[in-house]
């Protein structure tokens, strides 16, 4: 039926008689699948992979479609190809992948046979009278008319039908999404459960073991303490009237001992003692902001039992220490302290005198703070802050070798002198050595340069750092 001449003069559009309509009505190309007659007929091929051993047999499932057998179509083709498509090597999955993308984003439609299938059809509803129907199929045609002559047809068949109003045939797009799921159910269904193997044989290191017990810990200590300031938000004076007060010789209910959990040091300096008296001996002094762990509750008021970093364990007094992490209060600490604003080549440490130079080009759009540490003891010689998209530096480097920090971020602390949110720190591994030497009665120094670009213009040996390594 598509193979009847295309440059015939479609027949006068005037009300027929009801036998030349049942006539007309044979013009239509059937649905291979369902029979029946449907505006939107599609020649759509589909394949299927049946796989055995070292054989690999590819088959096509083509034919007329309208757009409820396509998708059946479809997902019939694809089903049998996850069931029987993988069984042959090497090749087995790799055609069994290519056709099941081909049949999930709609198979293949040979344009020339379309074309001449919608032009067809154009035709049988200008026969029957339904000339809007017609002007839509014939748009439709335009998408896959390839061939001079299947062009000329449908102009002439466009031009007799100019008078009649463009309209967009409606597109069963539900259907389409189901048949896409049911698809892919089979990979979906593959993923999770290898998902679920890796989760279930998997055995957790004990750094991440020991990583989620922090995590509950802080969650834990950081919902205590909500709690007691909802608590104290909503609590009444500690004496209303007619309440009873204590009486002499009998004293009031001793206030408990904090629960375990992390807390940090709020003294400039606090010391880990051996043990809770205060003449016990000193293992460790720690600094302000310092995270520490409470392992357990001590019937004493004034000391705690803690693991204070690097696994010491001893004791702390108890007016030391707050609930929490340290590097949350220290954030939130910094934040309320940030005192007068830096501007770019701001030197917060001055360097201790020398013949050398630190340059610094920043071309990206964030303002940074670069220290200059020393190899040998971590120590910072300077500390220099440059904004976006400009140059700073500053001299009197002394002879050493040196390494790269650098932090960025927002809401600059110049009294922490580091940014208090959105915190990055990054390093860069190369070192570099300088050494002044004598010559023409007096000391030549070097430059130690450094051009920031931004992220993914060139390659930058900069590696990502904990806050820790930058601070001093």
């Amino acid at each position: 039926k598509t193979d009847l001449p295309l440059h015939a003069q479609p027949p006068s559009t005037s009300p027929q008689k009801r036998e030349s309509r049942i006539a007309a009505r044979r013009q239509f190309p059937e649905v291979s699948r369902c029979g029946r007659i449907t505006a939107q007929p599609r020649y759509v091929v589909f394949e299927r992979v049946r796989g055995k051993l070292f054989t690999v047999k590819r088959e096509p499932v083509n034919g007329v479609f309208c757009p409820a057998c396509a998708p059946k179509l479809a997902v019939q083709a694809t089903l049998f190809t996850w069931l029987r498509g993988w069984w042959a090597v090497p090749m087995g999955p790799v055609y069994a992948m290519a056709a099941i993308v081909r049949n999930v984003c709609g198979g293949s439609r040979p344009r020339e046979a379309n074309a001449r299938i919608l032009i067809h059809q154009a035709r049988a509803f200008m026969m029957r009278g339904d000339g809007d129907i017609a002007r839509a199929v014939a748009e439709q045609a335009r998408r896959y008319a390839v061939t001079p002559e299947t062009s000329r047809a449908l102009t002439l068949l466009i031009a007799a039908l100019a008078d009649r109003p463009v309209r967009r045939l409606r597109w069963r797009l539900r259907r389409n999404v189901q048949a896409v799921l049911l698809q892919l159910a089979p990979g979906i269904g593959l993923l999770m459960l290898a998902v679920l193997v890796h989760f279930v044989l998997s055995d957790p290191t004990v750094e991440q073991t020991q990583q989620t017990r922090a995590w509950h810990e802080t969650a834990w200590s950081g919902m205590v303490e909500t709690f007691h300031e909802i608590a104290d938000l909503f609590a009444g004076p500690s004496v209303v009237p007619g309440a009873m007060t204590p009486i002499a010789g009998i004293s009031a209910a001793a206030t408990p001992a904090p629960a375990p959990g992390l807390y940090h040091v709020t003294r400039l300096k606090a010391n880990v003692s051996a043990g809770p008296e205060a003449d016990s001996r000193l293992l460790v002094s720690l600094d302000r902001f310092a995270s520490v762990e409470v392992t357990e509750r001590q019937d004493s008021p004034k000391a705690l039992r803690v693991i204070a970093p690097g696994g010491v364990i001893g004791y702390m007094a108890v007016d030391a220490l707050a609930p929490g992490l340290g590097s949350i209060a220290e954030q939130a600490w910094c934040l309320a302290h940030r005192g007068s604003p830096v501007v770019n080549g701001t030197v917060l440490h001055p360097p201790p005198g020398g013949q050398h130079h630190f340059i610094i080009r920043n071309t990206t759009h964030d303002d940074v703070l670069v220290k200059l540490k020393n190899v040998t003891d971590g120590r910072s010689v300077v500390a220099l802050y440059v904004a976006a998209d400009a140059m700073a530096q500053t001299s009197g480097i002394p002879d050493g070798t040196y390494w790269v920090v650098l932090a960025t971020g927002t809401d600059f602390s110049r009294v922490c002198e580091t940014f208090t949110r959105d915190v990055r720190t990054v390093a860069y591994p190369h070192t570099r050595t300088v050494m002044a030497h004598f010559e023409d009665n007096r000391w030549i120094g070097a430059s130690i340069a450094l051009t920031l670009r931004p992220p993914g213009t060139t390659y930058t040996p900069a590696e990502n750092i904990p806050p820790e390594r930058f601070r001093d």
